[in-house]
């Protein structure tokens, strides 16, 4: 069986490997009558999976699926006796003379004799010392009657190590240094060759709990990044860093960059551009990336800042907020914010972010806030017990019909709950007294 090795890059630029040239083969026309039977396949290579070992080798683990192409449809094989980097699959197929695997299942979008298409996952979470789970896309073949898989990786891979300053919950982003980079995304794989869908983007985030000393790794698409990169990190606190490089770089299948060792001495501050045009009297220029270096000026200036009210439309991060450390009043409604970090905000006293696309919100630690506008959004739980000066709240109607649990004090309930406007007559809203 044909072994490849995952190769750690001590160079900023790599060689791009070359593509093979195999195709998807059709199952031959005799077979096209024949029932899909119970079958076993054998997977073997070092360096396809779930979790990197020692030397990056790479081992699978119980209940990892692949996808099986059998010349007539797409199959589900599950892993069941694992040995590291070693794993037999089961499931059913036509028996054929040519199979293709891909790896993970959850990614294929689409199967046939000639290609696969796939995503690439933009929003990664952080394992230390490997990838996370069903990431790094890998295909297979099978020819001849074998059901030995040899697998290929189809993305890179890129290494990074914290430092003690850069410890405990975070997120890491890398950005291509040109908006028409692609790091992740839908793609299309056919004759060795990824191509990109319409929905690509140019960045990957990695979030977590990170461990000092410990590596970490961004699953990334194999691409030529001319005008370098950069590395942006947004803290517990919401504060942003960042470092960038405008050094060609190309991020190559099968191959690691490694970054090194960081450490927040290494970055500047920085924050995103709809934050920082409403400074009024900052000057610096904007970033490729979308955000701005801050100055020693422009820090007091954000640190004063008592109000914020954004545009709408656009806005899709607010990272940098954390700086602005005397906020009473933050309007950043209708927009695509998918998170919203408020921890170092314990003085708003008025929080507008309705019609966004948040999932979570903890306003625990707003104690101050008064009013709290959060409708339109895709929460399905807030915990407002730490709120005890709350007087008005909107959080129904939330996206796609969604019953949000709302969580607050019996005096909240028996004190001035009914003159609130909470959308009581909205099913979708139910109360979870404690």
């Amino acid at each position: 069986m044909k072994t490849l090795r995952i190769l750690t890059l001590a160079a900023a630029v790599l060689t791009l490997a070359a593509c093979g040239n195999e195709e998807f083969i059709e199952n031959n026309p005799g077979n096209e009558a024949a029932k899909p039977v119970p079958m076993t396949f054998t997977a073997g290579m070092p360096q396809t999976r779930t979790q990197l070992a020692a030397g990056n080798e790479v081992h699978w683990t119980a209940g990892d699926q692949i996808a099986l192409w059998d010349g007539v449809a797409k199959r589900e094989f599950t892993a069941t006796t694992i040995n590291g980097s070693n794993a037999t699959f089961t499931g059913t197929a036509t028996p054929s003379s040519t199979y293709t695997a891909f790896y993970p299942l959850s990614a294929v979008t689409g199967m046939t004799k000639k290609y696969v298409t796939f995503n690439l996952p933009a929003e990664q979470t952080a394992v230390a010392g490997t990838f996370a789970n069903q990431l790094a896309p890998s295909l297979a073949k099978a020819t001849g009657g074998s059901t030995d898989l040899v697998f290929n990786n189809l993305c890179a891979l890129v290494k990074f190590t914290v430092t003690a300053d850069m410890a405990g919950e975070g997120t890491f982003t890398l950005v291509g240094g040109n908006g028409n980079d692609v790091l992740a995304g839908p793609c299309h794989y056919e004759d060795g060759v990824i191509s990109p869908g319409i929905e690509r983007t140019n960045r990957v985030t990695l979030k977590g709990d990170f461990v000092a000393g410990k590596d970490y790794y961004f699953v990334v698409l194999p691409y030529q990044l001319a005008n370098g990169f950069s590395l942006l990190y947004e803290d517990s606190t919401g504060k942003l860093y960042r470092k960038a490089t405008d050094n060609s770089v190309t991020l190559t299948a099968g191959r690691i960059l490694n970054l090194g060792t960081l450490a927040l001495t290494g970055f500047e501050k920085a924050v995103v551009k709809e934050i920082y045009a409403k400074l009024g009297s900052g000057t610096a220029t904007e970033n490729a990336d979308g955000t701005v270096t801050l100055s020693d000026d422009d820090l007091t200036a954000l640190a004063a800042m008592t109000t914020l009210e954004l545009p709408s439309g656009g806005v899709t991060s607010l990272a940098g907020l954390g700086y602005c450390t005397e906020l009473t009043t933050l309007k950043c409604a209708n927009n695509q914010l998918t998170e919203l970090n408020l921890s170092g905000l314990t003085k708003l006293t008025t929080l507008w972010c309705q019609m966004n696309q948040l999932t979570t919100l903890d306003v625990s630690g707003l104690t101050q806030l008064t009013e709290l506008w959060c409708f339109s959004n895709n929460l399905t739980a807030l915990d407002i017990t730490q709120l005890s000066g709350l007087n008005k709240i909107y959080c129904g109607n939330q996206n796609d019909d969604r019953i949000l649990t709302l969580t607050l004090t019996t005096a909240q309930e028996g004190g001035v709950w009914n003159s609130w406007s909470y959308d009581s007559d909205n099913v979708r809203v139910t109360l979870d007294v404690k």
